[in-house]
């Protein structure tokens, strides 16, 4: 009898709960049941402030105080959720109000489009250390390559503790003066930052025929030397393209981190080790574009550590791992050629030497020949100067020999064949 009672309650108890479930949700509004699936429409890749000497931004300290910062969706919709990340944090994250809205210029928001994000349905939450939550349903139209302003307001200091961010922000966030302005049109700014603090995704309910792309690189992607606030980075030209030829709705995420390399941490952790994080931790991700490896073979010498240098094959047993984990959950994989970086010494020394260079051409032709990915990008071609096959075209060059500008990130984009996305 007791063996019976025990069978019938392990069958019951989880039906019983997931009613609890259904009736917790269903009592409010902003987290009642949808149908559709997620797809990222806008994604950062998070990090330590581990240079701040770099990136003063990182060191700054919130306190009573309300963070605006503006992202544009690559993917529009009605209902989204936020992600908000403590997940190098030390110590909880005290999170007393959060508001989206549609952005306007600067700090402002349009009228009439102010949301309140709850969280588990409450407006107040602690994110623990090395945790993130993800928002309850909030519905606010929103086209694709439409501007959300993400208002949070931290009651407690951030001082004192390590904060989780995101460097080269590319775009301006506004400190308010004291207090909670969540909620207000014309937020008063006492302060502006180009770091992104604790905000890392942005998903839209969106249709069975759509997906997300995810980006996974160094500066090259996350857009450095790009002019701050016109969203010029390569993914979101990218995101452009898709989205005035798509056949299906496609997201595009930037998991690029400046700095970043392949084999070893730098600014963030390296791309194998943040691999299942960024890529395979975003819903419904079918395409991947990688570029990486330039700071692998450039770094060692601008580092000076000597113990650091890594080989052609070396950069290619670590890209082959990160194909083969992609393929493993029914991504295709889409890898760059790394780009030119000769005369790069004057502002980036070590990123032009001949040792570097022959591991550069190898990891490329052996990329050439297709044998991990489902297709190659041949940003090489495209950037490289006719004249000088070892530097960035003069156009497309931002002036260190190493980054694209503004036109130079958009060819690249131009490169990728939309056919890929099948």
């Amino acid at each position: 009898m007791r063996d019976s009672f025990k069978k019938a309650f392990g069958i019951l108890a989880p039906l019983a709960a997931g009613l609890m479930l259904s009736a917790a949700v269903a009592r409010d509004g902003s987290r009642e049941p949808v149908s559709g699936h997620w797809v990222r429409a806008w994604g950062a890749a998070m990090q330590a402030p581990d240079a701040i000497d770099n990136f003063p931004d990182a060191g700054k300290s919130i306190r009573n105080q309300t963070l605006r910062q503006v992202v544009r969706l690559s993917l529009g919709g009605s209902k989204f959720r936020v992600w908000i990340s403590n997940e190098f944090g030390n110590r909880p994250l005290a999170l007393g109000e959060a508001h989206v809205a549609l952005a306007e210029t600067g700090a402002a928001i349009r009228e009439g489009t102010d949301r309140v994000l709850t969280f588990s349905g409450r407006k107040a939450f602690v994110i623990p250390a090395g945790a993130s939550a993800v928002s309850d349903v909030v519905s606010l139209p929103v086209p694709s390559l439409g501007r959300v302003a993400l208002s949070l307001y931290f009651p407690e200091s951030t001082m004192n503790s390590i904060v989780t961010i995101h460097q080269e922000g590319r775009a301006t966030g506004y400190l308010s003066a004291p207090g909670n302005h969540a909620a207000e049109r014309a937020m008063t700014v006492s302060g502006t930052l180009q770091t992104l603090f604790f905000l890392s995704a942005v998903d839209v309910l969106a249709n069975a025929g759509s997906s997300t792309l995810v980006t996974l690189g160094d500066s090259i992607t996350d857009g450095w030397a790009s002019s701050p606030d016109q969203f010029k980075r390569w993914p979101d030209a990218l995101a452009e393209r898709i989205d005035k030829n798509r056949a299906h709705p496609i997201g595009v995420a930037n998991m690029g981190i400046s700095g970043n390399r392949v084999l070893r941490d730098w600014y963030g952790p390296s791309a194998l080790a943040r691999f299942d994080r960024d890529v395979l931790a975003a819903p419904n991700v079918r395409y991947l574009v990688i570029l990486e490896g330039i700071n692998d073979i450039g770094a060692p010498g601008f580092l000076l550590r000597a113990g650091e240098e890594v080989s052609g094959e070396d950069i290619m047993a670590a890209l082959s791992q990160l194909c083969a984990r992609a393929h493993e959950h029914g991504i295709q994989v889409f890898v760059g050629t790394l780009m030119p970086s000769g005369g790069s010494n004057e502002q980036n020394p070590g990123y032009d030497t001949e040792g570097g260079e022959r591991t550069r051409q190898a990891v490329n032709e052996w990329l050439r020949r297709g044998s991990i990915a489902d297709g190659v990008i041949d940003f090489d071609k495209v950037m490289r100067d006719p004249q000088h096959l070892v530097q960035l075209r003069p156009d497309y060059d931002s002036g260190d020999h190493l980054h694209p500008n503004d036109a130079g990130y958009r060819a690249m984009a131009d490169a990728f064949d939309l056919r890929l996305l099948r």
